[in-house]
């Protein structure tokens, strides 16, 4: 059955957590998650109680694992229908780091050009050889683009979304009292929001731009 905005919220975060502006793209992401992944895996496991205790965090863990089954299912859109999809889907099932590199790529070149032709493990002659790419790709009626994964590079972006969250943990690690953080960019900081964690004051968990459980 399709998931619903409402169970996922309740099941990840304990009560409404999640803006209802995104609700059909997350339980399409969950949907597709399911239909390829099953329920059980969805479903993860229960945490401790006393983990489930915190307010913003369901019986299945928080932000981290509403992550988990979110992201395999926003990308997996990205392959629904290609010609040879099944053989990427097995890969996944198995766990294959390679085919999760994979899939990420075609994610990042069809989640905004979802009207872009691609195939997958596509068979070609290269030099009177047959050659088997990770995928190609093509805009309508263009030529094909030939694509073999190997690592995906982290952005610069990305490299200083981990920074700035490495200094945030560094200033509450010392902290003795018991307590559950989770933070979540909802976009990438400003120079002077980005100043507003150098300085000696409480973690702003109220910022516009982050979305903090405490």
């Amino acid at each position: 059955m399709p998931w619903t905005f409402e169970e996922i919220n309740h099941e990840w975060f304990g009560g409404d957590y999640l803006s209802s502006g995104d609700a059909s793209d997350v339980e399409r992401a969950f949907t597709m998650a399911e239909i390829i992944r099953g329920r059980e895996w969805v479903l993860g496991y229960e945490v401790d109680t006393d983990i489930s205790s915190f307010p913003g965090v369901g019986r299945r863990g928080g932000f981290y694992q509403f992550m988990r089954v979110y992201w395999f299912g926003k990308r997996i859109q990205a392959i629904s229908g290609l010609p040879r999809s099944e053989q990427l889907l097995e890969r996944l099932r198995a766990n294959k780091a390679s085919a999760e590199t994979e899939l990420t790529a075609i994610h990042l070149l069809r989640s905004r050009r979802f009207e872009t032709e691609a195939e997958i493990a596509p068979v070609v002659i290269v030099k009177g050889h047959s050659r088997q790419p990770d995928f190609r790709i093509r805009s309508v009626e263009d030529h094909w683009t030939y694509v073999e994964v190997t690592k995906l590079n982290a952005s610069v972006p990305s490299i200083r979304m981990q920074q700035i969250l490495q200094r945030m943990a560094d200033r509450v690690i010392s902290i003795s009292l018991p307590f559950l953080l989770e933070i979540a960019f909802n976009r990438e900081p400003t120079e002077a929001e980005e100043g507003q964690y150098s300085n000696r004051r409480p973690l702003l968990l109220d910022s516009p731009m982050v979305t903090g459980l405490r």
